[in-house]
Order: structure tokens, then C-alpha cells, then sequence
């Protein structure tokens, strides 16, 4: 039986369905998947609420992607690889805080502005990393993150590298130092010449209860509070409590007159003199939403210090007078009557015009003594004992002389031995330390 034969117009037809069959086989072949792009917040609480769920850190991204030439290298060479975007899926939130200079709107600038005032930026790009509270943990700029010359393209190792141990190293969160009674804050605030912050509550709403555990949780807060003030706790007494903590609490309150609400700061300053009040401030804690402006408001109820450029002996006076100040502070490990390169060290440095001209403008300085001899030990309090040995076991100090020098935010940034040559020697090089501070100054490229 014969086919039946195929008309032109059928012909043509079948022939045009081959030819876009084919080509659409072609295309396909072609074609790459989709890459998903990165999901870059670009509002701040809403990068602090996802960071939250996941107890990730925050990559904060200043930029000016349509302005800066180092921004536009960046991205293309790092931020949009592959391989960066698989590592941040997993592993961090990110927020990119975009300066666009051309094209974007009022409300954007001003918010870049807001956390750049914040977070001290004068370069970009910066990159930072924080905790789900904003608390900095880390920043670099446009070097530390950008693809190096013996790297492949689209193979930022080096960059992947720093995150990941970034991320893997991150501070264990920090509790607030606080007293167990109101007589023992107001003791320890005379004794270390500290403001007093007073946490006090009322009632026991669900609400207000996981408000007060939020902020005691909240590492900008509490490391604010470590670095300026004494601090406790005080509960609103019940009228049937009769104990005598109780009744030194009723009559704190009654004395100072503070007003009765769920959950509250009181700032006592000891050392303020009648007429005026003890009691500099009353601060409500309405909404953790912002840390900033409660901070702001106890920042300033705290005076800024006197300091002469004498060594203290002071752990948490000497690092309350850094962060008032944000100077450095220089601790000196030494044993001065029993070795002789701490004696050398005193006699060559320590003591002479420069370094103490030096000291005075740019340093706080403390000095950790350890005795060697039974004489000089019994001079020194057990406290002092106690406190020189817990800073020595901290910083893992094995023998004497020994320096370590910590930022205003108490960030480990330098150490040295015994330096020969003076100070012209060691001057410069304790200069250069300060200088590459990489966490309280801003990041160069």
C-alpha cells in the first residue's frame, strides 16, 4: 500500500516544526541554570531580627555601588562568586548598607549616615561583622576582602578563609558584672570610683520579665555597662516582704523618691554632694527595638574622668577611665624587686621624660605588681593579689616584664618584653601598635 503522498503546504509546515524543534534543542543546551542572587537586607533591625533566629553573625556590607570603583571591583571579583555565595547562604546574615550616590533616595542616605556615625566608617568599602545586637565583632576594609593576584577568578579563598574563622572565633556572649545587693553596688562603685546603674522592677507580668532578660542579654548593653558603671539588681519589695533587704530597698526607694513602673535604670552617683541628688537619673526601658538611645541616655549620666598619667593599680577603674577617655590602655606586668630586666625596663623606659610625655597624652596606664619576696608580698592586699593573678591568668602572662595593650573597648591589640634602646625604640614601635588598631579605628583599603 502506497503513502499517501505529502502536500506542499503540509511539507513546509512539518519542515518549520523540525527546524524550531532543533533549535529549541540547541537553545536548551545553551542555556545555564538561573543563579539564585544573594538576599542583602537593607534594613539594620530586620538583619538584627533574622540574625536572631539563626544565632548568626551579621556581615555588614559600606558600600557605593554606583559611585566607588573599589565597591564595583569588589563585587565583581568577591561578593557575587559563586563560591561567596554558597559560604554566606550558609553560614551569615547580610546587610548591605549601599551609599548610592546617583540614584538613590534621601531616607537611604541618611540611614547609611546613622551607622556610619555609629560603627566609625571613613573608608569604603568596610565590612563588618556583628552580632544579632549590632555588637562588633570584627571589621576589615576592601584588602582583607578583596581576590589576590595569585588567585583564580571567581576563587576568593583568601577572603573565605578570613570569614570562616571569623565566624568559627566569635566571643562567647558576656554577662553582666553585677553585685547581689544594693549595699554591696553602692561598697563596690565607692571602692572603684564607678557611676551606679540600678536595674529596678516591678511586678512579675510575663512581659516585663522577658524585657528584663532581653536586656541582660543584650551585648551592646551589657558591655556598656561593664566598661562605665557598677551595676545590681533591686525589686520593688512587697508590702507583706518584711526582710531586712526588703526594708533597706523600701527605704532606698522612699529616699530617692522613684516612681513605681514595670521596669526601670537608676543612675547613683556616691560621690555627688548635698544639696544635690545622689540619684542623677530614672531612665524607663520601654523597647529593646533600638539599643542606641537608651545607651545614649546613660552615656550621659556618666562624667568623663579626671587622669593625671599616673599608673593605677585599678583593674576596673583603669579600664573605666580607657573607655571614658577611648585611650589605650598600657598594663605593665612587672616584679620589681626580685628582676632585674623589670628593674631595666622601669630605669630605660618607664621612667624617663619622653615616655611619660608620651603616656600622658596618648595612654592609661596600669601597673600588675607580683612580689618576689615575702617582705613586698605581705604589703600587697589579698584583693590586689587576686586581681593581679586573674589579669595574669586572662592574658596568659608567663614572666616578667610584660606589656599588653588594649584598646578602649578592651580588645587585646599588642604585647611586648623588655625592649633595649630606650625610648626612642620603644616609643615608635608602642605607636605603630596603637595606629593598626583594626577595631576601633576605622579600616583603610
Amino acid at each position: 500500500m502506497r503513502r499517501p503522498a505529502i502536500s506542499g503546504h503540509a511539507y513546509f509546515f512539518s519542515t518549520i516544526c523540525a527546524c524550531l524543534l532543533i533549535a529549541t534543542t540547541v537553545q536548551a543546551v545553551d542555556v545555564k541554570p538561573m543563579v539564585r542572587p544573594l538576599t542583602w537586607y537593607a534594613s539594620y533591625q530586620q538583619a538584627c531580627s533574622e540574625a536572631r533566629k539563626g544565632d548568626k553573625l551579621i556581615l555588614t556590607y559600606f558600600c557605593s555601588s554606583d559611585a566607588d570603583e573599589w565597591t564595583k571591583k569588589l563585587d565583581k571579583e568577591v561578593m557575587k562568586t559563586d563560591l561567596f555565595r554558597e559560604w554566606a547562604e550558609k553560614n551569615v546574615i547580610l546587610l548591605k548598607l549601599d551609599y548610592l550616590k546617583f540614584s538613590g533616595g534621601a531616607n537611604a542616605r541618611d540611614t547609611f549616615d546613622k551607622y556610619k556615625i555609629k560603627y566609625n566608617i571613613t573608608k569604603i568599602p568596610t565590612l563588618l561583622f556583628l552580632d544579632s545586637d549590632g555588637f562588633l565583632i570584627a571589621r576589615c576594609g576592601y584588602t582583607t576582602a578583596s581576590l589576590r593576584e595569585d588567585e583564580d577568578k571567581g576563587k576568593p579563598i583568601s577572603w573565605i578563609k578570613y570569614c570562616e574563622d571569623t565566624v568559627a572565633n566569635r566571643p562567647p556572649r558576656v554577662e553582666a558584672i553585677q553585685q547581689k545587693t544594693l549595699d554591696e553596688a553602692i561598697k563596690y562603685s565607692r571602692k572603684h570610683y564607678l557611676p551606679l546603674v540600678i536595674l529596678l522592677t516591678k511586678g512579675e507580668l510575663p512581659m516585663y520579665v522577658q524585657r528584663k532578660a532581653d536586656l541582660l542579654k543584650n551585648q551592646p548593653f551589657v558591655a556598656f555597662v561593664n566598661q562605665n558603671f557598677a551595676f545590681c539588681q533591686l525589686k520593688w519589695p512587697e508590702e507583706t516582704d518584711k526582710s531586712e533587704i526588703a526594708a533597706k530597698s523600701r527605704a532606698f526607694i522612699e529616699e530617692n523618691k522613684i516612681a513605681p513602673i514595670p521596669i526601670q535604670l537608676v543612675i547613683y552617683d556616691y560621690f555627688v554632694q548635698p544639696p544635690n541628688s545622689k540619684i542623677r537619673d530614672r531612665v524607663p526601658v520601654t523597647t529593646l527595638q533600638d539599643i542606641d538611645p537608651l545607651i545614649a541616655k546613660l552615656d550621659g549620666n556618666v562624667s568623663n574622668p579626671d587622669y593625671s598619667g599616673a599608673w593605677l593599680d585599678d583593674w576596673r577603674q583603669a579600664t573605666f577611665i580607657s573607655t571614658r577617655l577611648r585611650k589605650p590602655l598600657f598594663i605593665l606586668f612587672t616584679q620589681m624587686d626580685a628582676s632585674e630586666p623589670s628593674q631595666k625596663f622601669d630605669a630605660e623606659v618607664f621612667q624617663t621624660d619622653e615616655f611619660k610625655a608620651y603616656a600622658k597624652k596618648n595612654l592609661i596606664l596600669m601597673k600588675a605588681e607580683f612580689p618576689g619576696t615575702p617582705a613586698k608580698q605581705k604589703e600587697q592586699s589579698e584583693a590586689l593579689k587576686e586581681q593581679n593573678r586573674s589579669l595574669a591568668d586572662q592574658y596568659a602572662i608567663r614572666g616578667y616584664p610584660w606589656v599588653i595593650i588594649l584598646n578602649f573597648m578592651s580588645q587585646r591589640i599588642g604585647d611586648s618584653k623588655y625592649m633595649k634602646g630606650g625610648p626612642a625604640v620603644f616609643i615608635p614601635q608602642l605607636d605603630l601598635v596603637i595606629k593598626d588598631d583594626k577595631f576601633s579605628r576605622p579600616s583603610g583599603r
